[in-house]
């Protein structure tokens, strides 16, 4: 199983385009719920199918939000898509920094998972959008750009063998 990044996709557009939000703060939340939502519920590291149980969806909240209310009070395009691009990154590498996954599957020649820990939240994203992109604009770029990101997640997985030795696996990217 992998993220079905078209059905985040298409969330977005909806959230923004029926407005569900009242204000920069509400879009923030929506756009850091649907994200969070389809990660936990599909996401799975590459290698060993273990699916994220804790990330930091407030960090990713807190970044759009300032993302928002700095890019309405600009005056320039690109000083706003610089402004959105800078936070989105903070709050995407806070949001999986310090991540862990789950213990369900061990590591080749381990009985049992001791650690699943991402010890690297990814090469940032570089959203390229601005307070003025349309709704189907900042969807897509969005997506792509986090969907790319995810692949360059690094985890690192600990278990243990029938006779008691550590086994430690790196694993770099999830889906």
């Amino acid at each position: 199983m992998s993220v079905n990044w078209k059905d985040l996709e298409d969330k977005l557009v909806s959230i923004i385009k029926d407005r569900r939000a009242k204000n920069e703060d509400d879009y923030a939340k929506l756009i850091a719920d649907e994200y969070d939502r389809a990660v936990l519920l599909k996401a799975q590291d590459i290698m060993l199918a273990n699916k994220p149980i804790s990330t930091k969806k407030s960090s990713l909240e807190s970044a759009l939000k300032n993302a928002f209310k700095l890019a309405k009070a600009t005056r320039s395009e690109s000083e706003a898509q610089n402004i959105m691009r800078v936070f989105i990154n903070i709050g995407i590498g806070s949001y999986w920094t310090g991540g862990q996954f789950g213990l369900t599957n061990p590591p080749p020649g381990a009985v049992s998972v001791v650690t699943n820990l991402v010890v690297f939240p990814g090469i940032p994203p570089d959203v390229k959008i601005s307070n003025s992109s349309k709704p189907e604009e900042f969807a897509r770029e969005f997506v792509l750009r986090v969907r790319s990101h995810a692949l360059t997640i690094k985890l690192v997985t600990t278990g243990v063998t029938a006779s008691g030795s550590p086994v430690v696996v790196p694993i770099s990217g999830i889906n």
